[in-house]
């Protein structure tokens, strides 16, 4: 049992204080807060005698139509000020989780308190406030639960004095898991003490039930790790699928969290703004598919190698639900994972592996497009058995897919980055900033999954009935989302629903000789004739053979550039009439991406 210390703790010397906030965070705070005495969701979860900082616009946070009712100030391990986290209330009652967006979460705290020789840890800020103003402690909010290690290995790099006491709890909307296998983790691993909330599930509701002295005297009677062991079980039979993550302890706020996950895909990779719409829409849809008829393939292509396929499909593997990374597998392996596990399939290097030779492959994939018909049959021991291909996928390769498939995929074409476009490298780690953002995804999706089934938005009038179901799943998450993200999906719908014939590969050195054409002739333009001569002017080069020894053809030109939204147009001639081909200033942005200069 531990003994309940309230000497305040020495703060190390030359350790930063809140005084110490950097002029832009002040400014930020001195704008957005105000004390209140009462406070709506205080009052909610039984704090009627406390006073909170409140938020008293809602610049940061958009038009979520939103009555903003508290917010916490977050601390990095520096204990410098690095964001804010507010608790509002949306139009329906439901209290939400808001973060300013470029939020650092990771390693970072709540703080209640003052630093004291026991300093409690807390998943929530509820459960927080109702440890501190029952026991006096210092507490650190850890935020979510994958948070909890990382929070208290810091502490105790701060304070190596202090007394640690990690405080257990099973939040609303957990689908029966507590925070225990987190808590057990981090107390084993800095030498923390348990506390568990016994009779309730979180200590604010102990708080709200049975007052102040009940939360003291289950903090009082906190034991070591070694009572919990064996409380946790992995939830997933399949060993190569990870466990579903804790879903974040509140609800979350769906406009501020996609803002979060387009943030955090524009640091790995480059493509348009309706392709980074798509890419975190179809993100939520494999946590909420059991509520779509029609499962899209996300289909990542570029052009050519070095776009970021690895980059773009790593990410997805920490943001998906129930990621199951593939490589040049077979059709059999296929509908057996996606029959007993129903995972979200992530095959790279498709360029290698699926293509005219892959029918039984294709046609699997094919098959698993919509619910009902999403079945494939087998003869085994003399019986007819039935598996269901129904599940998300996303495919990664070069060029395009056969068009069967591209028919029935969304579509994001990478790009090279350009020597002054900042782009980094995705590295997944424990607890990085991905694992707090596929927490809030996973508990926006569960509180959502009913609404989004019952969801029946207008239909984005594209250019065929299969785009429109492509799109169904995404457009019916987007209008649950708000916040402007159902206009958003119908401009991503209209920019991606393009048809995409499949071509060859072969664009990067297509258009390095494209640019070797323009400057031979010292033109801005050249007509698809022209163009075509001086490509098979090298009879050794590959456009004087390039189909079954015959030279390229003006479809063939048509169908390589098509990879780098680049088309034909009408040339007035000066001589008079019309022509078609290309100008200089078409191929700008893809020279600059793909055709490097060969003396650099």
């Amino acid at each position: 049992m531990s003994k309940l210390n309230h000497r305040p703790m020495h703060m190390p010397t030359g350790a930063p204080t809140v005084n110490a906030t950097p002029a832009e965070m002040t400014e930020l705070m001195a704008e957005m807060f105000h004390d209140v005495d009462n406070n709506d969701y205080l009052n909610a979860h039984g704090f009627e005698d406390m006073t909170v900082s409140t938020l008293s616009n809602n610049t940061y946070f958009g038009q979520t139509q939103c009555d903003y009712s508290a917010a916490m100030v977050i601390y990095s391990p520096e204990k410098q000020p690095t964001n804010m986290l507010a608790m509002v209330r949306n139009v329906r009652g439901t209290y939400e989780d808001v973060l300013i967006p470029g939020a650092k979460l990771a390693g970072c705290y709540g703080r209640i308190g003052g630093p004291s020789a026991t300093i409690l840890v807390a998943e929530t800020f509820a459960a927080g406030m109702a440890l501190q103003h029952a026991t006096g402690f210092g507490v650190a909010v850890a935020l979510y639960a994958e948070n909890i290690g990382t929070v208290a290995s810091s502490l105790k790099r701060t304070y190596p004095e202090a007394s640690l006491i990690i405080c257990a709890g099973k939040h609303e909307g957990d689908q029966g898991r507590s925070n225990m296998r987190n808590v057990t983790t981090a107390a084993a691993l800095v030498g923390a003490l348990i506390a568990v909330p016994k009779g309730t599930a979180t200590f604010d509701e102990l708080y709200r039930l049975e007052g102040a002295a009940a939360v003291v005297e289950q903090v009082a009677s906190a034991t070591g790790p070694q009572g919990f062991a064996g409380l946790h079980v992995s939830q997933v039979a399949n060993g190569d699928i990870p466990d579903p993550p804790m879903l974040w302890p509140n609800a979350i706020n769906g406009p501020s969290m996609m803002s979060a996950v387009v943030a955090q895909l524009a640091r790995h990779i480059v493509v348009t703004v309706e392709d980074f719409d798509a890419l975190a829409l179809w993100i939520l849809f494999t946590h909420t598919i059991d509520a779509a008829r029609v499962s899209p393939i996300l289909a990542i292509r570029s052009p050519i190698k070095r776009c970021g396929k690895t980059s773009a499909m790593t990410l997805l593997a920490g943001l998906v639900a129930k990621p199951y990374p593939l490589s040049n597998t077979t059709a059999a392996v296929l509908f057996r994972v996606t029959d007993t596990d129903r995972p979200t399939l992530l095959l790279d290097e498709s360029d290698t592996y699926l293509g005219d030779s892959s029918k039984p492959m294709t046609g699997v994939l094919n098959s698993s497009h919509t619910r009902p018909t999403a079945y494939v049959s087998r003869i085994e021991q003399g019986k007819v058995k039935r598996y269901s291909t129904f599940c998300a996928k996303a495919i990664a390769g070069i060029g395009n897919m056969p068009s069967t498939l591209s028919d029935r995929s969304i579509e994001i074409r990478l790009r090279r980055k350009l020597p002054d476009e900042l782009v980094e490298k995705y590295v997944s780690a424990p607890n990085d900033e991905i694992v707090a953002l596929r927490s809030q995804i996973a508990r926006w999706a569960d509180d959502n999954l009913s609404r989004i089934a019952d969801t029946r938005p207008l239909l984005a009038n594209l250019d065929n009935d299969r785009h429109e179901d492509n799109w169904e799943p995404l457009l019916a998450i987007a209008e649950c989302l708000g916040g402007g993200w159902l206009e958003k999906a119908y401009r991503a719908a209209h920019a991606l629903s393009k048809t995409h014939d499949e071509i060859k590969c072969g664009g990067e050195e297509l258009l390095r000789d494209i640019q070797k054409a323009f400057s031979s002739e010292c033109t801005s333009r050249l007509t698809t004739n022209r163009l075509i001569e001086l490509l098979c002017a090298d009879r050794e080069g590959p456009w004087s053979s390039f189909a079954n020894t015959k030279p390229i053809t003006p479809r063939d030109v048509s169908n390589l550039l098509t990879a780098f939204d680049i088309a034909s147009k009408n040339l007035r001639l000066v001589e008079g009439g019309v022509l078609k081909g290309y100008e200089l200033k078409q191929f700008e942005d893809a020279f600059a991406r793909y055709v490097r200069d060969q003396s650099s």
